[in-house]
């Protein structure tokens, strides 16, 4: 067991299993739920109120073997440079420094994450310090060492994306032929048969709704969880994506479908967006593949939000972020008046910022938010 103080909360953390997390009895009686969000949440409560870096989303690498057209990470730096990795042993004092200041999960992914060289090296140090993790992976690449790896050190949870359900549609969407629909359903149950607590999604987007439903059917049928999205992002390098956007009616009936499956959407309840109010304003940052610290993925785009890491350095970078959030934490959205939308309204710090530097479509997502709004409302 691997004994850990954050924020004033001991906990004890057993590296053999997924998802064994112990508290002491008050700390355990505190508690509402015991998933991931609940403990992150009571965790950070229980210091003074600041920024604590309990999760971190490190971005391995940018390489992939499947070559999805509307991934945001697929460009051509991507393809052209297929040797392009920062080492675990430059890293790895940046990742004990951030597991000394509270970090506690930490997703992994890329790319495909188990393409990079030292991915065995990285999971296991990070597993046997005490950090939950969670894998994203395509799959394709879990097989013997890493495969025998994650059944020994299982992940807090293992996410997968499930492109299409019939072989031809998932070859069509991944440009590849080594590992298709019929593999990936057999690998899921596999795993779930040996306790890995896998979970299933699917970006929603022109090329991945064809087969949506059979998707979400299959799912339920083995009890697998699964969740989906309709975002859509441009790639890093700037490529304009929206093209794979869903139409607005599409984007109504999967809103809907998505609170019809949680139930846990107040669509009467007023407010403004204001900005870090999230888990980036608070506990959460991102390492991009190419080094670089963000408060999350999203603030790629934003320069001022970029914040280069040398390597055992880290520091210097998570103290810039900190004074960029800190600049506009708590700040109402300039063009936010406040509306029934708030709880479906996914504008934040970073289309402002994006506003202010391009003139981007703030007033289109705003207007967007309404009308879903008004729709799902009246049915």
């Amino acid at each position: 067991m691997i004994n850990r103080k954050i924020n004033n909360v001991e906990l004890e953390i057993d590296p053999l299993e997924g998802d064994a997390i112990y508290f002491l009895e008050e700390d355990a009686s505190n508690l509402k739920d015991f998933d991931i969000e609940s403990i992150i949440s009571y965790i950070h409560s229980k210091g003074d109120g600041k920024y604590i870096p309990l999760c971190l989303t490190i971005e391995l690498t940018n390489k992939c073997n499947y070559n999805c057209s509307f991934c945001y990470i697929n460009n051509n730096e991507s393809k052209s440079n297929p040797t392009k990795f920062y080492r675990f042993n430059n890293i790895k004092n940046d990742l004990a420094w951030l597991i000394d200041k509270g970090l506690l999960y930490c997703t992994i992914t890329g790319g495909e994450p188990l393409i990079h060289p030292d991915f065995k090296e990285l999971y296991l140090f990070l597993k046997n310090k005490g950090v939950l993790i969670n894998l994203f992976t395509n799959l394709s690449c879990l097989k013997e060492d890493s495969l025998d790896l994650i059944l020994t050190y299982p992940p807090f949870k293992l996410e997968t994306t499930m492109y299409a359900f019939s072989d031809l549609q998932y070859k069509n969407i991944t440009e590849q032929s080594a590992f298709l629909a019929e593999d990936f359903k057999r690998k899921i149950l596999f795993l779930k048969q040996h306790n890995i607590n896998i979970i299933c999604k699917t970006p929603l987007n022109i090329s991945t709704i064809e087969e949506f439903k059979l998707c979400k059917e299959w799912c339920e049928e083995n009890e697998v969880e699964y969740y989906f999205s309709d975002n859509v992002s441009n790639t890093y390098n700037g490529t304009d994506l929206h093209k794979y956007e869903l139409s607005m009616d599409e984007k109504l009936i999967i809103r809907k479908e998505k609170i019809k499956d949680t139930q846990l959407l107040d669509l009467n309840q007023f407010g403004v967006k204001r900005a870090f109010e999230c888990g980036a304003g608070e506990y959460s940052l991102f390492i991009s593949y190419d080094y670089r610290l963000r408060p999350c993925m999203s603030f790629h785009a934003i320069k001022d939000a970029n914040f280069e890491i040398e390597f055992n350095k880290i520091e210097d970078a998570y103290n810039a972020m900190l004074k960029f959030i800190n600049r506009y934490k708590g700040q109402t959205l300039t063009f936010c008046c406040g509306c029934n939308a708030k709880n479906i309204c996914k504008i934040c710090i970073i289309d402002e910022l994006s506003y202010n530097q391009t003139g981007c479509d703030y007033c289109k997502k705003c207007s967007e938010n309404k009308y879903i709004l008004e729709k799902l409302i009246k049915l």
